[in-house]
């Protein structure tokens, strides 16, 4: 149903229709909204969430409260008007001025836009065409939905697994892979569906940390754990001792006069096995809904053999009619996180051809309300999700008695995370109970601040009024028992002993800093300036291209440098961007909105202010001495190929054999993660040398072929061309010898034939490893964070895959870890139009944790100007004092330790706070 939301004016300019209210939906909606454009965001079901409700976890982590809490602000944002139980009746226009009814209930709405984004999502695949698998005949043979509904500890089993048949704990499950995937007889579904490898093996974890004892099984063909942090959550599952067995079932029967089930299978030396298990788990793949095709039609876009939307390579969310966008799983079969980059980014591009934004968010506060003279009343609150509630049990209950009893404490109330609005239902909580502090418990409370801050301001108290507890320290059990009462205990002191901070207006600095001259930096910086926003874009190197010069073509065979030729020429042709090649950043300061950067360039430092940053610094495949690389002419890194092929491609086009070795520096203990690009790259050259030369062998030496999504179909190219594959293990890795006429010998283990063979290849191709350029200087400058693989690490917040730690400053491409050029371009225009987000606004609000001088005591020692690491404090000549803007403060405290006279204080961490709180660790 339509919410009735009214907007100002006729004109349709500054209006997007967005069909579809899965995750990417909503999260283009509120990107448009943020940025200040109004939003009709239609659903054809009764709610918003898509698949994602469904979902016990979004890897690795629980979704319930993450999802709700998008719902929820899409809900109370006055820029968006959802309409639910709608569908798309016609549409017609042009770019600029589209047309569409929208058919909801009994109505027909009739929508003036501007743009259109089309996020409808996908389905899973229904298993019931295979008959071998008797889904729907064998009670527990499930799919991988049913089995994620079976342990959410909000299902009908409270999360405890339990079969269908009789409702018996599994001792053994197994899951079989790709089913409605990479085949055509019965799913017509050459490509892969991505995502089922992670979650049967986030499935299989999660049963194993609940039942230790019962045994998992994943039955799989290719083990693609190709994204981020996926290799590490592969070792962890063979850590739980998950088993991996990779074979294709054909085949799962009824065991005579039980409810158990037999599989058969054929193992790695050629055995038939066969083996009993309390229930199988059907890993479905992913498909384009039902209704795609005929939505399409009247959208008049173009669709791909396998129905999903045409998009390309090199504008990864435009569609074939100008003005219509696309994001999420409807484009490629894909992992939550590149659907959430994709919608921002769509968001940005569906944008760069409309009016500038009229529909300024204004949220209209109450007074904030004085607390000075009143005896703290503070109000502890509980947030948890079934799973913490499950995990953690009567501790929660316990906590709570005890909270009750502690001086100060006037209220100990729960909310469940999931149900409802919670800020809505948290502010009005704070009013009714008249709170004037607040104490939080929640998992991950730092994904809840920004929750917390907006409830009290809400509720007409001052946003630094609260302090947080972290439920996730906890195990639950007995032995935890007295942490969580401590933990709530300090939190209390210090939310009693705190005081309202100063509240600040700034002007936005309607400008963006991008550090990484890349594909990532420059459509980052293309896409800002589209929309009016001035750049200053920042290259440590003389020439702009980054990783990008290194590349020949994409995975789907597009001439890469031409697009990077005319990325460049658009860069430099920009006036409002503004280039410094040889240059880095020194020094960085200030808030979200209202940054102040000193770059330096040729000895020459000159100071820029911005609103929004982006990272974009890009990486680079490693040097390595392996394999005879290096000290063997025909020994190339991938990347040195690739120039070979572009330069003088004649002396590889007329080779008689040639080897490519993957995971070269790659899911090794020193970087343990996979590099991505790899085995498309091994796949893509393989192809395009076969065309050239039909008559070349080429073998391929690989640990896993990790060649997901469309890129299946390329594999299965290179394979009807001859191409031989033939896999290794780290334990018996490829070995090169130059031979005595000095060729090249390579020996490998062919696990079909399961003994030593040699080749002798005219060249080799070594796919090495690709590492981040990010520096630990980087990381302290900007206040972001590295992760043990070197790259980036995002918000905490699952939701923001774009957005750092530190507001206002945002991400893209190589710099957060191994991708292709699609996905880089992607992450720029989302990077960019989370940015707009911020820089779309005329000022903003501050309210947080600074330092602050108190004249009378400060002896203008200069020793808080010596020890700021951001250059914040000076000397006013005026006060005859030491002083510090609280806008440009960073709050880290280095100042309030090291001023001698105790002349500084932060606010939000005075002594008597740190003390209080390690006191209430001691009291009775």
């Amino acid at each position: 149903m339509s919410t009735g939301k009214v907007w100002p004016g006729t004109s349709p300019v500054d209006r997007v229709l967005v069909l579809g209210g899965g995750v990417a939906g909503i999260q283009a909606s509120l990107d448009l909204a943020e940025a200040g454009y109004g939003v009709y965001l239609v659903e054809k079901s009764p709610q918003l969430g898509g698949l994602m409700p469904q979902l016990y976890r979004i890897y690795p982590l629980c979704s319930c409260c993450k999802q709700k809490d998008q719902i929820a602000a899409a809900s109370q944002h006055p820029n968006i008007e959802i309409i639910t139980n709608a569908e798309l009746e016609s549409f017609s226009g042009e770019q600029g001025n589209f047309e569409a009814t929208v058919k909801s209930d009994r109505e027909s709405i009739n929508l003036k836009v501007g743009g259109v984004i089309l996020a409808v999502g996908i389905e899973p695949f229904d298993p019931t065409v295979y008959d071998t698998y008797s889904y729907s005949v064998l009670p527990n043979v499930v799919t991988s939905m049913e089995f994620e509904g079976m342990q959410k500890p909000g299902g009908p089993t409270q999360g405890i697994v339990k079969r269908p048949s009789d409702g018996k704990v599994p001792a053994k499950i197994a899951w079989l892979q790709c089913v409605g995937s990479r085949e055509i007889n019965a799913c017509d579904a050459p490509y892969c569906s991505s995502v089922c490898c992670m979650y049967a093996l986030k499935e299989a974890v999660n049963v194993k940390e609940n039942l230790p004892d019962t045994e998992t099984s994943i039955f799989f063909m290719d083990l693609r754990a190709h994204g981020k942090g996926f290799e590490e959550y592969l070792n962890r599952a063979k850590e739980l001792a998950v088993r991996l067995i990779r074979s294709r079932v054909h085949t799962v029967d009824s065991l005579a006069g039980t409810d158990d089930l037999v599989i058969s299978y054929v193992d790695e030396k050629g055995g038939a096995q066969s083996e009993i298990y309390d229930m199988v788990v059907l890993s479905v793949g992913l498909q384009p809904s039902a209704d795609s095709e005929s939505l399409a039609k009247k959208l008049g876009i173009s669709l791909t053999n396998e129905r999903f939307v045409q998009t390309e390579v090199f504008r990864p969310v435009s569609t074939s009619v100008p003005g219509i966008f696309v994001c999420g799983a409807l484009t490629a079969p894909q992992e939550i996180n590149l659907s959430l980059v994709q919608a921002s980014a769509a968001a940005a591009a569906v944008t760069s051809s409309l009016k500038p934004p009229t529909y300024q968010v204004k949220v209209d506060y109450p007074a904030m309300r004085t607390t000075e003279g009143e005896a703290p009343r503070v109000g502890v609150v509980f947030y948890s999700c079934p799973a913490s509630s499950q995990r953690l049990g009567s501790l929660l209950d316990e906590a709570a008695a005890a909270a009750a009893n502690i001086e100060a404490v006037v209220g100990v109330e729960s909310l469940a995370a999931g149900n409802g609005d919670v800020l809505a239902a948290l502010s009005q909580l704070i009013q009714e109970k008249n709170f004037n502090r607040l104490v939080f418990a929640s998992c991950t409370p730092a994904v809840h601040k920004p929750l917390v801050e907006e409830a009290l301001a809400r509720a007409g108290l001052d946003r630094c009024l609260y302090d947080l507890v972290d439920l996730r320290t906890l195990g639950g059990g007995d032995s935890q028992r007295g942490m969580l009462i401590d933990l709530v205990k300090m939190s209390v002191v210090r939310a009693a002993l705190l005081e309202p901070q100063p509240l600040k207006e700034i002007a936005v600095s309607k400008s963006a800093l991008v550090v990484g001259g890349g594909i990532a930096g420059m459509e980052s910086a293309i896409a800002l300036a589209s929309h009016g926003f001035p750049v200053t874009l920042v290259e440590q190197s003389g020439q702009l291209g980054g990783h990008a010069r290194k590349v020949r073509s994409t995975w789907q065979g597009q001439a890469l440098q031409d697009y990077l030729e005319e990325l460049i020429r658009r860069v430099e042709a920009t006036d409002s961007i503004t280039v410094m090649k040889n240059a880095e950043v020194v020094a960085t300061k200030g808030v979200a909105g209202h940054f102040v950067s000193t770059v330096q360039q040729d000895g020459t430092r000159k100071e820029v202010e911005h609103g929004a940053t982006i990272l974009a610094v890009g990486g680079a495949s490693i040097e390595t001495a392996e394999y005879l690389c290096g000290s063997h002419p025909r020994v190339f890194r991938w990347v040195d190929l690739n120039e070979k092929l572009q330069k003088d491609p004649a002396e590889i086009h007329q080779a008689g054999c040639a080897v490519f070795i993957q995971c070269v520096g790659s899911r090794e203990p020193q970087r343990p993660y996979c590099s991505k690009i790899c085995c498309s790259y091994a796949v893509r050259t393989a192809v395009d040398l076969k065309e050239k030369n039909p008559d070349m062998k080429i073998y391929v030496l690989y640990r896993e072929m990790r060649t997901y999504g469309f890129i299946e179909e390329l594999y299965k190219e290179a394979r009807q061309k001859g191409v031989v594959f033939i896999r290794y293990t780290l334990e018996q890795k490829p070995e090169v010898q130059q031979t005595s006429a000095g060729g090249l010998e390579v020996t490998v283990v062919d696990h079909v034939l399961q003994r030593s063979v040699k080749i002798f290849p005219d060249f080799i191709s070594l796919q090495t490893a690709i590492e981040s350029r990010v520096s630990e200087k980087m990381t302290t400058l900007f206040k972001v964070s590295q992760g043990t693989d070197g790259f980036l690490v995002e918000s905490p917040a699952k939701m923001r895959p774009v957005d750092s730690e530190t507001e206002g400053v945002f991400f893209a491409g190589l710099a957060v870890g191994p991708k292709f050029s699609t996905e880089s371009i992607a992450e720029a225009w989302a990077a960019a139009g989370r940015a707009m987000g911020l820089l779309a606004k005329d000022r903003i609000r501050i309210a947080g944790i600074f330092a602050q001088v108190d004249p009378e005591k400060c002896a203008v020692c200069c020793t808080c100007v010596r020890t700021c690491p951001f250059q914040v404090p000076f000397i006013d000549s005026d006060e005859g004092a030491a002083s510090i803007d609280p806008v440009l403060c960073q709050g880290c405290g280095m100042c309030v330790s090291e001023c001698p006279g105790k002349a500084i204080n932060m606010a939000a961490y005075t002594d008597e706070q740190i003390i209080g709180k390690i006191s209430a660790t001691f009291s009775s």
